[in-house]
């Protein structure tokens, strides 16, 4: 089923961060939509999306993007240095830790899309900004 705010979350992420070279969605499973938008917005940016799944990393690849299997809990750094910005959409809350854990190494921020009307635990719970762009709820965890 297609994501509907895709768009509008492209569109956030693609306006925030039009200086960014590099940026990588995590846990990207077999939707795309989010990404394919990104890349069409910005071709010039080093768009990079990660999955446990092989299968889903193969199909990211045949779609075009650059993607790499990566388990967050035990993960290859070198996937996510210079990024600017990591973002995920609708991840499983207790992958929220391991993915704030990422961005706050790398030192980038961290955009959450959440599940429509999920209460997320956040780790420093006091320091997400929510914002909402079109039809996308988000919540950004930035670095300063």
């Amino acid at each position: 089923m297609p994501l509907l705010d895709a768009d509008d979350l492209a569109d956030f992420i693609a306006s925030r961060y039009r200086y960014a070279s590099k940026i990588v969605e995590v846990g990207v499973g077999f939707q795309f939509d989010t990404a394919l938008a990104l890349k069409r917005k910005r071709p010039e940016l080093r768009l990079v999306v990660v999955d446990k799944n092989p299968e889903s990393v193969e199909e990211a690849r045949r779609l075009g993007l650059e993607a790499y299997v990566d388990d967050v809990w035990n993960p290859d750094m070198n996937i996510y240095r210079g990024s600017s910005l990591i973002y995920s959409v609708r991840p499983p809350p207790e992958l929220l830790e391991p993915i704030h854990r990422i961005a706050k190494a790398v030192g980038c921020s961290l955009l959450i899309r959440p599940l429509s009307g999920e209460y997320l635990s956040l780790p420093d719970e006091t320091k997400w900004l929510r914002i909402t762009h079109g039809r996308a709820r988000l919540l950004l965890y930035p670095q300063r």
